[in-house]
């Protein structure tokens, strides 16, 4: 394609067909990128007397470069007749290489002290200096000035995104008490709070995408492969307004952080086994996001275009009671059970336009179970058959249960009055039940023509989409992530045999079995209101989870495979 449009390889042309209700994408590209990275950290260790001091430094320079694929050309084809007669729109866009510069510097002091047999003390202060990015050769990114979107304009060229920070101090504190000494029966109480800062410059190669690092020619009508070398838009610096978009950090930056809080009782059950019971718990403030704004008095930016800006935030609460049982090997059998309660509370889990309302956190999952054991059979004897036959076997066995996660409900996209782009959520229908279940949510569904006949619910539930309304003005009452998907669990077992062959040789046969009991787990649910398969699962857990195939994740169909191997 590149050769068709005459943009060269460097390039990246592209064909999109919208034909209804398929998307149709042909395209090619080319780009660089190269991660560099500078560590410099060193530690200096200090006894006296009751004390184990530590202090130390940690430097990082990190330059990554990336040279997109330049011009992108690319041509939208909106229906048939448009692809009949080579009609597509068309829209260039040029793009400038970025090289940023990253630096991080932290210091700490850390001590651990022993006051008594009984009781320890953990004490350490951080701190943190992470500057804005610059860069190591190449144009340097534009700053935000300003005080509102009516007002914002590019800084002089050569001005920080935000202005350094220096006072990000951490201090953190641990104890640990020996309550109850007695032999095999232990009582130990452990706690801990701590402050904990974010570098803040996830946000920061936003200004890498902004004015001077990007130009585009407006949607205009043309044909395939047309005159796309003509139509390149130059890249100008210093930028003339107006600008279509810009993409920027907030001048007043400052690192995000967390508060950590935690506190054990640990008790121990004779010589191999301990029960531990925890409370967790922690609160984040300045959470970075990214808000779209609009303005139809600034001159800096043209009519359809906005501001988008990487911000602080709010806050995130996460609160929770853990339980965890562990066994040491022991008589061949070694075992480890946790239990989870936990909520989660945020005003948007990712860092875009959602609202900001308060809710579930996008991870909150109420409760968690996790269990495994490992056991070696006992020998068998002293008959050679015998031992050969039913010695060196083992059970491997592992169960994970969990409820829900929250599911997200979209509805229109608004503009409030002070020009911020959110999404305005849903509003409940009341007499409306929430979820649809079995041979009910199968009737429903097809008599709103989202399942075809005989067709039954995923999972055999779905969420009801006759349950909620959209949203003109303002923010919907159907409260932030308050619908939960499908819960999960899933039991593995193995069963393994060893062949000694030398004294640090043997030979290992396993044979494993995941979800042994085929129970469908079901994944991502749209929650796209008004589209057909709204409130429905759309994959199992497995092909929702990504990263990895779905064959090597949790959640799939009944599998087992068969492994051999030498351990020495």
């Amino acid at each position: 394609m590149a050769q068709i449009t005459g943009l060269g390889r460097d390039s990246a042309p592209s064909v999109i067909f919208f034909l209804s209700p398929h998307v149709f994408f042909l395209g090619q590209s080319q780009s660089e990128s190269v991660q560099r990275q500078w560590n410099l950290t060193d530690a200096v260790s200090l006894s006296v007397g009751r004390h184990q001091m530590k202090f130390g430094a940690d430097f990082r320079r990190l330059t990554p470069s990336q040279v997109l694929a330049t011009p992108s050309a690319s041509y939208y084809f909106f229906s048939e007749s448009a692809v009949e007669s080579n009609s597509p729109s068309f829209q260039e866009i040029a793009f400038a290489p970025a090289y940023p510069l990253y630096v991080n510097f932290s210091a700490f002091i850390q001590d651990e002290w022993r006051l008594s047999q009984r009781l320890s003390l953990s004490l350490g202060l951080r701190w943190e200096v992470n500057p804005a990015p610059g860069v190591t050769q190449g144009l340097k990114p534009y700053a935000l000035q300003g005080s509102g979107p009516n007002t914002w304009a590019l800084a002089p060229q050569g001005t920080a995104l935000w202005q350094t920070t220096w006072h990000n101090l951490a201090p953190r504190l641990g104890v640990a008490y020996m309550l109850r000494n007695g032999m095999d029966h232990e009582t130990i109480v452990r706690g801990g709070v701590g402050v904990f800062y974010d570098t803040g410059q996830q946000g920061g190669s936003i200004g890498f995408l902004g004015p001077g690092f990007v130009a585009r020619t407006a949607f205009m009508p043309g044909s395939f492969p047309g005159n796309a070398v003509g139509l390149v838009p130059p890249l100008v610096n210093p930028p003339v307004p107006p600008f279509l978009f810009v993409f920027l950090p907030d001048p007043n930056l400052q690192l995000p952080y967390t508060v950590q809080w935690n506190a054990t009782v640990e008790q121990a059950l004779g010589k191999a086994q301990a029960l531990a019971v925890s409370y967790v718990a922690s609160h984040a403030g300045r959470l970075l996001q990214s808000n779209v704004f609009h303005s139809s008095s600034n001159p800096e930016i043209s009519r359809f275009g906005f501001f988008q800006i990487s911000q602080n935030g709010l806050t995130s609460d996460y609160d929770a009671l853990q339980l965890q049982f562990r066994r040491r090997l022991s008589r061949g059998l070694t075992a480890l059970g946790s239990y989870t309660w936990s909520h989660c509370l945020d005003y948007g889990s990712q860092n875009y336009n959602l609202g900001y309302q308060r809710g579930n956190c996008d991870f909150d999952v109420r409760h968690n179970l996790s269990a495994a054991f490992s056991y070696d059979l006992s020998s068998f004897g002293n008959n050679g058959f015998v031992k050969a036959v039913l010695n060196h076997w083992g059970l491997d066995y592992r169960v994970t249960a969990r409820t829900g996660f929250p599911i997200t409900l979209n509805g229109n996209q608004l503009v409030d009055a002070a020009g911020q782009q959110f999404y305005a959520g849903l509003n409940l229908v009341p007499g409306q039940p929430v979820y649809l279940y079995g041979a009910n949510c199968d009737s429903t569904l097809q008599g709103l023509h989202d399942l075809l006949p005989g067709q039954g619910c995923p999972g055999g539930r779905a969420i009801n989409p006759m349950a909620f309304a959209k949203v003109s003005s303002g923010h919907g009452n159907a409260p932030r992530n308050f619908a939960r998907g499908f819960g999960a669990w899933q039991m593995n077992l193995a069963i393994r045999r060893e062949f000694p062959i030398h004294e640090r040789l043997r030979l290992q046969f396993r044979a494993e079995a995941f979800n042994i009991f085929n129970h469908p787990n079901f994944g991502t649910i749209n929650g796209t209101f008004g589209q057909s398969n709204f409130g429905q699962a759309t994959a199992t857990l497995a092909n929702s989870l990504g990263i990895l195939s779905p064959l090597y994740q949790t959640g799939g169909p009944r599998s087992m495979q068969f492994a051999l191997k030498f351990v020495f």
